[in-house]
């Protein structure tokens, strides 16, 4: 069932009413850059305040194509990498859905729809289990709390096929890094599959061969991936400890850091967003129960008015006889 107008208007003043707190903070030295299709980026160089999943602009992917280029360029090699414009991949999505996205969600689904598109467009870009972990924990998490049950399966579904990837094979991949995680691994062994995998176990071949790639650059849904194993390891996450996982896999942590500050930010906003949605359903169905009591009521006095009006009526007045049709 859809959402009833004031709860709608309720979540758009608390994600509007909140704009000004969660946008990316604006530095000095921040920088306006142009991928291959045109559309504007601003990369951050330091740490924002706050981030929030409305404002996932989604430049991960841009940024680690443009420092792509940048490396090749400087070599004197030409840059011919295919790029798909952003507007095919929604395109693909909305045909794959096939019908209205609630507003007040529209913005964020759109969004991670990108991040997918300019993950797997990036030159750099590698499939990882992490990145499949990230790309379904995204979408389980954010719309869990959609008014139609379980709708999240089928956005994710449209948002995978979208970007050309196999929603089965990402299930699967998902599903293999959780049983590493459920597996009684910690922090000791993933260092460990760094230099001496276990070569039976795809997750821990795939961490030794990032962090023997030279050219690895971590896209948004592998930061996810990668953080929530470190919860399940037993790592506090915070920007210490990324740094000191991504050292180990060879990689910087800048771009992981602002992604995890961008989840744990995101869901302590969607939870309060969903904490809402209930009280204004609770208090619509109190006023909806309030209004038929009056109705009934009403009803009833107005039934007990007319029972008397047509018991007047039928009443023979003393000392008269009730006339005699002819």
């Amino acid at each position: 069932m859809a959402p009833s107008r004031p709860m709608v208007v309720a979540a758009t003043l608390l994600i509007s009413g909140a704009s000004a707190f969660l946008a990316p903070v604006s530095t000095p030295s921040s920088s306006r850059l142009y991928a291959s299709d045109g559309m504007a980026l601003t990369t951050e160089t330091r740490r924002p305040s706050s981030l929030d999943l409305s404002q996932m602009t989604v430049h991960a992917g841009r940024d680690a194509l443009l420092q792509f280029q940048d490396k090749r360029k400087t070599k004197g090699e030409a840059f011919d990498a295919v790029h798909e414009p952003v507007e095919s991949t929604m395109k693909r999505f909305n045909n794959l859905y096939g019908r209205p996205v609630i507003p007040f969600y529209r913005t964020t689904l759109y969004e991670l729809v990108q991040t997918g598109h300019l993950a797997v467009t990036d030159a750099t870009f590698m499939y990882t289990h992490f990145f499949a972990y990230g790309f379904i924990f995204a979408f389980q998490n954010v719309f869990k709390g959609y008014p139609v049950a379980n709708e999240w399966e089928a956005l994710f579904e449209a948002a995978a096929k979208s970007a050309k990837l196999d929603p089965a094979k990402l299930r699967t991949d998902a599903a293999a890094l959780q049983a590493y995680m459920d597996s009684g691994k910690t922090q000791d062994d993933f260092v460990r599959a760094i230099s001496s995998p276990n070569e039976s176990d795809p997750v821990e071949k795939e961490i030794a061969a990032i962090a023997k790639a030279s050219s690895f650059l971590p896209e948004r849904y592998f930061s996810f991936g990668l953080c929530k194993t470190m919860e399940a390891l037993g790592v506090e996450v915070n920007w210490d400890s990324i740094k000191t996982w991504c050292e180990k896999l060879n990689m910087d942590e800048s771009r992981t850091q602002l992604d995890w500050d961008l989840l744990d930010r995101s869901m302590k906003k969607l939870g309060d967003l969903e904490l809402l949605m209930k009280q204004v359903e609770i208090r619509e169905k109190k006023r909806l129960a309030e209004r038929l009591e009056e109705k009934a009521k009403k009803t009833a006095e107005m039934a007990a008015v007319s029972l008397a009006a047509s018991s007047s009526m039928s009443t023979p007045v003393e000392g008269k006889e009730p006339a005699m049709a002819n």
